[in-house]
């Protein structure tokens, strides 16, 4: 029978007494695996079977060997041509399984097994006695570069070399481990938080009837692991690992950077575990983006000619491995405590402050419920042209899940007149904004004070515009951008505006303003016409007394006394 330019051949017979079959199959496309559901391979298979003697107790012998075996999926193009052997023997209810593999490191991947079984033909049916003694071995000496490009940690940069030596012994009931598993010169890199270990070293030690991590550890020692696995089937194989992390920076990234320890444990068994303990963060420096980037939009898609109820094949194949991870991480109970006591700065473009609190985490991996408090330390915000100092400021979790972190932040300046409140409160992603001031004043007069230092009959049109952004920053419908905040930050002055002259024939003008103290204020007024440049001083004696002075380069000028009172 041939299948694309594969061969196979078989021929045999079955009596009472007696079997004598044979099959062979030769240069077989591995790729026609898709036939069974297996998809996504290619290569080169051979095989011969041979099973003869008496139909109760046969005798077997089977050979297989995959030459070039490949993963087509582009995610394996950097793995290499993997060659396959192996060899089955059946005899007096005993199986002995031997399997070598090459090329996908420097040196072949040796295992072999010997374990009993019964396997009857006539009638039929297979038997593995729980006292039956297990002979086996597994030997590797793997590059963990190569082994990363295998698991598909593409995100995941490994080196180092893993060399593996086990034996297997004991009972199906009750199987025995020994040998051992050593890592040395390792290190890790992952790219998405900037995590990096180095002088990784592990030594993993299997005893008989329990598997002990007996060192681990990389960073000079900053982080180590220990634990146990104990090969138990029927207790369900109960392990317990520790972790330890010395004060270690272990996010480096852009954005985000911190400096972290832990101490945790996970215990438990493959069907229910625990993740306890707890994690500090002692620095974190959080620098967010000014502008957060847009979400893609969702466009449904639908298929001409195919019904609704069919499934995508992609999403077929993806289903069941998202179906195994949900439940692991359903098995997986949380009870940890995450601190942080402080230096916990966020420095995003017009805001720098300190946070300090703790959380509370429960629940399981898939459904985690976060409680916990995050209080301000100190902090500043620069809005409106103005300071405002970050005062009594809270972000909570309240345990829900998913979580929705409430705010309660207030914001405090001052100027010569009022004191204003800037209060931002409600779950973050829909905050309420409120800002108020003492003496009491419409939010638009607050605004023109803060903006102008002017009442709001005093402001230029170009302000009045200025005025109407920072409105609608506040109702949060403003533009981020801001060319004129920008560019007064970015050349260290307060004030930047273009004003038009109030007599005819007077055109535009550029006003620079900076405060060279809290109570003495120079402008400069450059014209873009043809009338007289400017420059003014404005000079506060007291809150209600002001000297103000300017002179032109057409020589004219004048020294104004100004008194107000507010009531």
């Amino acid at each position: 029978m041939a299948f694309d330019k594969g061969l196979v051949t078989a021929s045999g017979e079955l009596t009472p007494d007696t079997v004598d079959f044979t099959c062979d199959i030769r240069e077989m496309p591995v790729a026609l695996a898709r036939l069974t559901g297996i998809t996504g391979f290619d290569g080169e298979l051979a095989a011969t079977l041979r099973v003869s003697g008496n139909p109760e107790h046969p005798e077997a012998l089977a050979e297989v060997r995959v030459s070039d075996l490949v993963n087509e999926d582009v995610s394996f193009e950097e793995v290499p041509p993997v060659q396959v052997a192996g060899r089955a023997h059946l005899r007096e209810d005993r199986l002995e399984i031997a399997m070598d593999a090459s090329g996908l490191f420097e040196k072949p991947i040796t295992s072999a097994l010997t374990m009993p079984i019964a396997i009857s033909l006539a009638p039929f049916a297979i038997a593995v006695p729980d006292e039956g003694v297990l002979d086996g071995r597994f030997e590797s000496e793997a590059q963990l570069e190569t082994l990363a490009r295998f698991l598909l940690l593409d995100e995941h940069r490994v080196t180092g070399d893993l060399n593996v030596a086990f034996k297997i012994g004991g009972t199906f009931a009750q199987p025995a481990l020994s040998g051992r598993a050593v890592i040395d010169g390792g290190s890790y890199d992952y790219d998405r938080t900037g995590t990096s270990l180095d002088d990784i070293a592990v030594l993993l030690v299997a005893d008989g009837s329990r598997v002990n991590l007996e060192r681990a550890e990389a960073n000079d020692g900053a982080v180590s692991a220990s634990g146990h696995l104990a090969l138990d089937r029927e207790a369900g194989f109960p392990f317990q690992w520790d972790v330890r992390v010395d004060r270690s920076r272990l996010v480096r990234r852009d954005d985000v950077t911190a400096e972290i320890g832990a101490n945790l444990t996970l215990e438990g068994a493959i069907d229910a575990a625990m993740l306890a303990g707890t994690i500090t963060v002692h620095t974190a420096d959080i620098r967010p983006p000014e502008r957060a980037p847009a979400m893609p939009a969702t466009l449904e898609v639908v298929e001409v000619g195919r019904g609704t109820s069919q499934q995508h094949p992609a999403e077929a194949e993806q289903a069941p491995s998202a179906e195994t991870a949900a439940n692991t991480l359903e098995r997986l109970a949380l009870d940890m405590t995450v601190d942080i006591p402080g230096r916990a700065f966020v420095r995003a473009y017009d805001f720098d402050s300190e946070w300090g609190g703790s959380f509370r985490v429960k629940g399981t991996a898939a459904e985690p419920h976060v409680s916990g408090t995050l209080s301000a330390v100190r902090g500043r915000l620069h809005f409106l042209n103005r300071r405002f100092a970050l005062g009594a400021s809270s972000v909570s979790l309240d345990g829900s899940y998913p979580p929705e972190p409430t705010l309660d932040v207030a914001l405090e300046t001052k100027t010569r007149d009022l004191a204003a409140l800037l209060r931002l409160s409600g779950p973050v992603s829909s905050p309420e904004i409120d800002l108020s001031s003492e003496p009491a004043l419409p939010q638009d007069e607050i605004l023109a004070r803060l903006l102008f230092g002017r009442d709001l009959t005093q402001i230029s049109p170009m302000r009045a515009l200025e005025l109407a952004r920072a409105a609608r920053i506040l109702t949060g419908e403003g533009d981020a951008f801001d060319f004129l905040g920008r560019t007064r930050s970015t050349f260290g002055i307060d004030e930047l505006e273009l004003t038009q002259g109030d007599e005819e024939g007077e055109g535009m003008a550029v006003n620079v303003g900076k405060y060279l103290t809290d109570r003495i204020y120079v402008e400069m007024e450059k014209g873009l016409g043809e009338q007289a440049d400017q420059v003014s001083i404005e000079v506060e004696v007291t809150r209600n007394i002001t000297i103000e002075s300017d002179v032109g380069t057409d020589s004219e000028g004048g020294v104004w006394l100004q008194w107000k009172y507010d009531y």
